[in-house]
């Protein structure tokens, strides 16, 4: 049966097989609850594997690590994902793999693996996949150029790819140039339709920006730099990234916004603070504040702040997943057979 619903290409499984296989072995299994439950399972071990695996290599605070992960929490869409199952899916495995790759240098066949299935597993795990492989090559070139590039990025794929299908003839451009395509010709209006969603959105990733802006120091000027710069540029083009599709796609700008950035921004918050921390230890409060760089003192004057706001933020927005978003709409039953 999954042969011929592959050679049927249902549901683009053709071309996207491992959503086929992870169906074809849920089938298997007593319930169909099983797929969201272990998308769910999948989605969230991965985040708090980065989450873990980052607080381990930096030394993070437990306190720090705390707030990262309900920063995580509160802003990653657990029934969009529980609902969507692919797109977050492949989103999920494409930022895990990003950063064993990117930061940690740790376990890279297995990463390339991860990219992999993130492409095989829905059409939109192409970009975070496409853009991390972006970030290991021009990690070390000023990021103005592609950054601003990457803000209309949605609309250059959406002639790049279906032009790449009909030279190559390779099926896999075939399905994503058409999604691309799709995506492309979504109006901006079709997500500013959506209300309160859509200025939540927007002001995480004006949050998001805000942390960027301010961890930008500690990732380029600490010793910690060489290992950070690569995982860096990759934030920032994401979030360059996600800008440009809020102006050609908004489903894209949605995705990342729900999927991929819940992630990273924890992980940029807690290590640049927990640098921030050490900077302290070694210089001391006054000459943190008054003689040091006066980028890094301008940072650690207003860090009670960031901390405020992104505390804050976080109180607000798991609030709002509680009581306003899509979540606030789920049912819980109990099917007797």
């Amino acid at each position: 049966m999954l042969d011929y619903l592959i050679e049927e290409d249902q549901h683009d499984w053709k071309t996207f097989r491992v959503t086929a296989y992870i169906c074809y072995f849920v089938s298997k299994t007593d319930s169909n609850f099983w797929l969201p439950a272990i998308t769910i399972g999948i989605v969230y071990g991965g985040a708090f594997l980065v989450l873990y695996s980052a607080a381990k290599h930096f030394d993070v605070g437990k306190f720090t690590l705390f707030v990262a992960s309900m920063m995580f929490l509160a802003t990653y869409w657990y029934y969009d994902q529980y609902s969507g199952t692919r797109n977050g899916l492949a989103f999920s495995i494409a930022t895990t793999s990003a950063y064993f790759h990117l930061l940690e240098r740790r376990y890279i066949p297995l990463c390339y693996f991860g990219y992999f299935l993130a492409a095989l597993t829905h059409s939109g795990g192409i970009m975070p996949v496409g853009i991390a492989l972006l970030a290991a090559f021009t990690f070390n070139t000023s990021g103005k150029f592609i950054n601003g590039a990457l803000i209309f990025g949605m609309a250059g794929g959406g002639v790049l790819l279906p032009y790449l299908a009909e030279v190559t003839d390779i099926e896999f451009f075939d399905k994503v140039g058409q999604r691309a395509l799709d995506h492309s010709s979504r109006r901006v209006d079709d997500i500013t339709s959506l209300g309160t969603n859509y200025i939540v959105n927007i002001s995480f990733i004006a949050l998001s920006f805000v942390i960027l802006f301010y961890i930008s120091y500690y990732f380029v000027n600490s010793e910690h730099a060489p290992e950070l710069k690569r995982f860096y540029k990759f934030a920032s083009l994401c979030l360059f990234f996600a800008t440009g599709s809020a102006i050609t796609s908004g489903l894209i700008f949605m995705r990342f916004v729900r999927f991929i950035l819940p992630v990273i921004v924890p992980v940029l918050f807690m290590v640049g603070m927990t640098i921030q921390r050490e900077q302290l230890a070694t210089e001391g409060d006054v000459r943190l504040s008054y003689y040091s760089n006066p980028s890094a003192s301008f940072r650690y004057r207003i860090s009670t702040l960031i901390w405020i706001v992104v505390i804050a933020y976080t109180a607000i927005h798991l609030w709002y997943l509680c009581a306003g978003s899509s979540i606030y709409g789920m049912t819980f039953e109990y099917l007797e057979y």
